[in-house]
């Protein structure tokens, strides 16, 4: 028997919405040309001209790596949030928290392991889920692997 893939309809326009997007990432050829690229500029141009223009719009080649990187997590942020929308209420916060799981990486000054130690702690005070959500969440993966249905209404 093949997986479900909409574990309820409410979440029926998240998955094609992911899909649709999916479906437009880069292929093998838009990376090729990436890779051939001899200049950021002409980089660049490739990227703004195919899958990745959603992404790369905003760039002009005359930005350093710590404004691109900038942009990028922008652009990232943003893309997390459209994500979150697309999800019912209670699924948002989940999302805008996994989201931001790709800022540990940069918080800490360079090389400096206790720094990355205290900021991954202080990060996660800040975010992580209540006792009562860890519950919720684990009875919500519970059902699941059960096949049972998450909602009282769902039939």
């Amino acid at each position: 028997m093949p997986p479900r893939m909409t574990l309820h309809p409410e979440f029926a326009y998240a998955q094609a919405r992911l899909q649709a997007r999916h479906g437009r990432r880069p292929g093998p050829p838009a990376w090729q040309a990436l890779e051939a690229s001899r200049t950021a500029a002409h980089g660049l141009a490739v990227a703004k001209a195919g899958p990745l223009a959603r992404w790369t719009d905003a760039l002009d080649d005359a930005g350093d790596a710590h404004r691109i990187e900038g942009h990028l997590r922008a652009a990232w942020r943003r893309y997390v949030d459209e994500v979150a929308h697309w999800l019912p209420v209670r699924w948002q916060a989940s999302v805008r928290w996994f989201g931001g799981l790709s800022e540990l990486a940069s918080s800490p000054s360079a090389g400096d392991r206790r720094n990355t130690d205290d900021a991954v702690a202080r990060w996660l005070a800040a975010h992580s889920p209540t006792p009562r959500a860890l519950l919720q969440t684990a009875d919500v993966a519970r059902r699941l692997a059960r096949g049972q249905n998450l909602h009282e209404d769902a039939g």
